[in-house]
């Protein structure tokens, strides 16, 4: 008989275990073990799908932590992450370790920060921290040579991570805004009244018989393209609606000082307007195929700058660039 490779997550989890708590372990226990091995899941999964969206990356995988001999975790950490950015036709490994925060800061003990380094220096690899700042739902990847020791431990603040974060320069996220006067439009033709729950609001039944977008200048479009509709549904959006005799006019207009961030957009793009929570990152991460990449919306919105939707582009550069990128 054949080999055969085991794709199936959920059976990797209860091997693996079923390999630490020993065949004989009862069912609960059973649970429990897989319970914990799927807590630490998502977060990777989550970053491993953004940096998958945004293009740049051509290979991420998770890297295995069952360490042998035991002593090693003395020296040595794994981190959770391998992944390969193509930049300047240019390959570039690196090692990434991934966490989330409520906090505006890190701190790492100094066993834990230098274990990590170590394996890094092992390989040649440099060793990155992807951070996803929850409060926020921002994430930044930064190199863990930017933590600092104040005292006991090593620290890294929020303010910091954002000035030196790579996920623009390596993955390809990027900034927008757009101009003022962009928006979505429905013109709606009223067809009965309705009784409402509320007293002093007043409820139509309607049809709608017509649809727009509206660029800065007020000129109409049936429809954006794909990149563009995600990026407009991610921005913040102010509403108001004019009545008339026969028709409602409902207006979402974006907000042109709200600056937004791409990879924020990321769980609309995988949810659609159904907006699911939480998003099924494994699932997304095995099965789904984007048919629209961060990329392609980087040149959609370059183009809609001309076309008066899309105000700004930034792509970020860290403050101080890391040593692995000059060479």
């Amino acid at each position: 008989m054949k080999d055969r490779k085991l794709d199936d997550p959920s059976a990797w989890l209860i091997s693996e275990a079923l390999s630490q708590l020993g065949v004989t372990a009862n069912p609960a226990d059973l649970v429990r073990k897989v319970e914990r091995l799927q807590d630490g899941l998502p977060l990777e999964d989550e970053f491993s799908v953004l940096i998958t969206w945004l293009g740049r990356c051509k290979l991420v995988h998770k890297l295995d932590q069952l360490q042998s001999p035991k002593d090693s975790k003395k020296a040595f950490r794994v981190p959770d992450l391998l992944a390969v950015f193509q930049k300047d036709k240019k390959q570039i490994p690196v090692l990434i370790e991934v966490k989330s925060t409520v906090e505006d800061k890190l701190s790492w003990r100094p066993d834990y920060y230098e274990a990590l380094k170590n394996y890094g220096h092992l390989l040649g690899l440099p060793v990155l921290l992807a951070w996803k700042h929850k409060p926020m739902g921002m994430w930044t990847l930064v190199d863990i040579n930017e933590f600092h020791r104040p005292q006991q431990n090593f620290q890294l603040s929020l303010n910091w991570a954002f000035k030196q974060n790579l996920l623009s320069e390596l993955a390809g996220d990027f900034s927008y805004d757009f101009q003022k006067g962009v928006g979505l439009h429905f013109r709606m033709k009223k067809l009965a009244e309705l009784t409402g729950k509320e007293p002093n609001v007043r409820t139509f039944k309607t049809t709608i018989t017509e649809a727009y977008f509206t660029n800065s200048t007020g000129k109409h479009f049936s429809k954006l393209g794909p990149g563009m509709f995600w990026l407009f549904l991610g921005t913040e959006s102010e509403d108001h609606v004019d009545e008339t005799t026969d028709e409602l006019f409902s207006h979402f207009e974006v907000d042109p000082e709200a600056a937004q961030v791409a990879h924020r957009i990321l769980p609309i793009v995988v949810s659609g307007l159904e907006g699911n929570s939480p998003v099924p990152w494994r699932q997304v991460l095995e099965n789904r195929k984007f048919t629209t990449l961060g990329t392609d919306v980087l040149r959609e919105a370059t183009a809609s700058i001309a076309e008066g939707i899309v105000g700004h582009i930034l792509l970020q550069a860290p403050q101080r660039e890391p040593p692995f990128l000059e060479q």
